[in-house]
């Protein structure tokens, strides 16, 4: 039962009432692929109406030889129509440590142990609001794929305040080491003719990444 198994795994991960509109089903040509319309994910502890992240259409492309097993291994995931809602709280934090690894890991059922699926996302969307200043900001026509390797590679298009932008990080190892327990990280962020880079490392070990590196700005 596909439907129960996913559902399982998103409340236990995640601490958010999921809710799935459509019903999950299965083509096994031309590729086996698990498709799980309408997700809904709501933090159960807020008094707000809107999703915390909702996805029309979820692809889960799998190899045959998994596909009845208990957890199908993932060889690639499409999310459509992603929208992801960010609150900076009064406290000034963005509570989101229910987007983690360890989630990602059980939904492609290897749970870490052989390189990650490639991920693509199509026309997603990022709505952020600061309880604190009452603004928002949104993240509009978000196009974005992985390429699946152990490294993570992204490139992306989006647009902001009518801006078109492009963004894309890897972290690939190069000739200067990053500190113990840090990845490397390369950033690049160009639009309208300007470029930003970042050329550094990230470290992940306290649950909250902290980026140290050097940034340089083209106009």
């Amino acid at each position: 039962n596909y439907r129960d198994g996913i559902l399982q795994i998103i409340k236990k991960q995640t601490g958010r009432d999921v809710t799935i509109k459509g019903k999950v089903t299965v083509w096994l040509v031309p590729t086996p692929t698990i498709y799980i319309p309408g997700v809904e994910l709501r933090d159960p502890a807020s008094d707000q109406p809107a999703p915390a992240a909702t996805v029309d259409m979820i692809k889960l492309k799998v190899p045959f030889s998994s596909i009845f097993t208990e957890h199908p291994k993932v060889s690639s995931i499409v999310l459509e129509h992603p929208v992801l809602e960010l609150v900076r709280a009064r406290d000034n934090v963005i509570h989101w440590k229910w987007l983690n690894t360890d989630l990602f890991n059980l939904l492609t059922g290897d749970n870490g142990k052989t390189p990650p699926p490639a991920v693509a996302i199509e026309e997603g969307r990022i709505l952020y609001h600061d309880n604190r200043t009452d603004k928002d900001m949104e993240i509009n026509n978000i196009n974005a794929g992985t390429t699946g390797s152990a490294h993570v590679d992204i490139h992306s298009s989006f647009t902001l305040y009518g801006h078109d932008m492009r963004l894309a990080i890897d972290t690939r190892p190069d000739k200067n080491s990053p500190p113990k327990g840090a990845m490397p990280l390369h950033a690049t962020l160009s639009g309208d003719g300007n470029v930003l880079q970042l050329q550094g490392s990230m470290d992940l070990a306290g649950g909250v990444p902290k980026i140290n590196g050097h940034i340089s700005l083209t106009a």
